[in-house]
């Protein structure tokens, strides 16, 4: 059945369509990040302030990992099982004329791994990233937002200098994370669920074995 040229105008018109630019970035950074490093005169309000020179953010893909079982007809078939690892998160940032982008990067990274070669604990070393999209669609209450938890810098990018050039310098930021997933706004049943899922509180194919003791023990 062809499609109905008045059917799609009609939906387009209601739903619209999203557009790549529409989006703003929101970095959390660790307490240990911003107690040693952001919490001074150098550089006031700078977590507010990086919100605008991020310029591009690649949300990465998602792919479930299957193994091939053989069925009773014989057949090979791929069946999932999990997920595979997760993609890195890159953000690319419009760089100050002192470079500050750069250097809280590179402060974060020597609190991860200092000098002396001695790693820290994930958890004081690791924030957050929210990117949330919008459009002119969407109300001020309903924005969509993917959510990064127990993200860390993994690559700090490279500056090109040129005496040729003047145009604007950017800096790419790899990020590692934890874990992701859609804050759904609109619907808080569905999204208490996702992040329920995603942070392995909670099973779709039944209730947690904890779960199960705390109900037996009622």
């Amino acid at each position: 059945m062809a499609a109905n040229i008045k059917t799609f105008v009609t939906e387009i018109a209601n739903t619209g369509t999203f557009k790549t630019n529409q989006f703003f970035v929101k970095v959390g950074f660790p307490k240990l990040i911003t107690d040693t490093i952001l919490n001074t005169s150098d550089w006031p309000n700078f977590s507010d302030n990086l919100m605008y020179r991020i310029q591009r953010v690649t949300l990465p893909s998602r792919q479930m990992k299957p193994i091939m079982q053989k069925s009773v007809f014989r057949e090979l078939r791929p069946i999932p099982v999990g997920y595979n690892s997760f993609d890195d998160l890159t953000m690319q940032i419009l760089l100050s004329t002192d470079l500050r982008e750069r250097k809280v990067f590179l402060e974060w990274q020597n609190k991860i791994f200092n000098e002396g070669g001695v790693p820290a604990y994930v958890d004081t070393i690791s924030g957050t990233l929210a990117v949330a999209t919008i459009n002119e669609k969407t109300e001020t209450d309903k924005i969509e937002t993917h959510m990064f938890e127990g993200c860390w810098p993994m690559m700090i990018g490279d500056i090109e200098l040129s005496a040729e050039s003047s145009e604007v310098a950017m800096m790419n930021v790899v990020w590692q994370y934890r874990n992701w997933y859609i804050k759904y706004q609109s619907a808080k049943e569905r999204r208490e669920l996702m992040e329920s899922y995603s942070s392995g509180r909670k099973s779709i194919i039944g209730p947690l074995v904890s779960d199960v003791n705390l109900e037996k023990n009622a």
